[in-house]
């Protein structure tokens, strides 16, 4: 599943718009978990590695990830939810089972705040914004979606 904390969330980023608007969750954090947690089961019992692809940093803790511990990374100063941290923690040193990838990045400059680590490397329409993101992301020893 892709991001399931959108599910129990209590602002959703309006479509077109750069703003984020109150919402009424459709489930609750126990319901997403238990969901979350019967798929990973039924993955394994067939035998495969699972992964789940979370929004935010903190949803590693707060949900199953599966055999592959992922998140994705998007600062945004507007999303009133979001507690990203402000640096990207090193993949060893995060304190889980095993280390995360990284499952998404922003490509464009509606995608999230730049990321303060880069010193704008990766401001607004700069050419080399995916490549100074992937550097990043490699120093910080994360794996790649695959």
């Amino acid at each position: 599943m892709n991001e399931p904390s959108w599910i129990n969330a209590s602002f959703f980023p309006r479509e077109g718009l750069l703003r984020y608007v109150p919402q009424t969750p459709k489930a609750t954090l126990q319901e997403v978990y238990s969901f979350l947690e019967r798929g990973v089961k039924m993955v394994h019992d067939h035998g495969f590695e699972s992964t789940v692809g979370h929004r935010y940093f903190s949803d590693l803790r707060k949900y199953p990830t599966g055999t592959i511990p992922q998140f994705h990374y998007y600062p945004d100063s507007l999303n009133p939810t979001n507690d990203d941290p402000n640096e990207i923690p090193d993949a060893l040193a995060t304190g889980l089972s095993k280390p995360p990838i990284f499952g998404e990045v922003g490509t464009t400059d509606f995608q999230g705040d730049p990321w303060s680590e880069l010193k704008d490397a990766d401001a607004k329409n700069t050419p080399s914004r995916i490549f100074e993101r992937l550097k990043l992301v490699r120093r910080k020893n994360y794996a790649l979606a695959r």
